[in-house]
């Protein structure tokens, strides 16, 4: 496990801002998964000085990285996530199922709602992760035109997709039937 993740996630969730310099040093760091914590933790601490930095993400080599610099643009109420959102539903038809689940909850996290029906296409992949995103995207998306579709993942054969089902369709003003 890397330290440097760990602390800058820890950091973020304590709100620490004091140490969000050295939170931002992190945003170079070699290493993508403390490059994405210190963006996560920088949004949490909603430190807008440090979004030139974040920004720069948006063209880090590895697409998760840039998934989440958009998302804490987005939190920060930056310039630019609703481009970049645009670009996201691209990996949304990505091979690596941690890309596809990444875009469709990064695309529930920034409310774009005109992307929802290319989310709801993955609400039938092949990847239980996948539908657990999607599903977890739609309904925070509130749009209930996809309550049928969520409904019928209450009989997932993932116990993970059908608790997801059950939390969207809560936060859609719709509990799940009793079984």
């Amino acid at each position: 496990p890397n330290v440097r993740e760990y602390a800058a996630e820890a950091l973020g969730r304590l709100g620490a801002k004091e140490f969000a310099p050295q939170i931002a040093k992190l945003l170079g760091y070699p290493d993508s998964g403390v490059r994405s914590s210190a963006a996560t933790a920088l949004g949490r601490l909603g430190t807008k000085e440090h979004a030139p930095q974040i920004a720069k993400l948006l063209n880090d080599p590895e697409i998760l990285v840039r998934i989440r610099a958009s998302t804490v643009l987005h939190q920060l109420d930056q310039p630019g996530p609703e481009a970049s959102s645009g670009k996201i539903t691209g990996f949304l038809n990505d091979p690596d199922l941690s890309v596809r689940g990444s875009a469709a909850t990064a695309l529930g996290d920034l409310g774009a709602k005109k992307f929802a029906p290319k989310i709801a296409n993955l609400l039938g992949d092949p990847s239980s992760y996948v539908r657990c995103s999607a599903t977890s995207a739609l309904g925070q998306l509130n749009i209930k035109e996809y309550i049928p579709q969520i409904t019928k993942l209450l009989n997932d054969p993932d116990s993970y997709v059908r608790m997801s089902a059950e939390k969207a369709l809560k936060h859609l003003g719709q509990p799940a039937p009793a079984p």
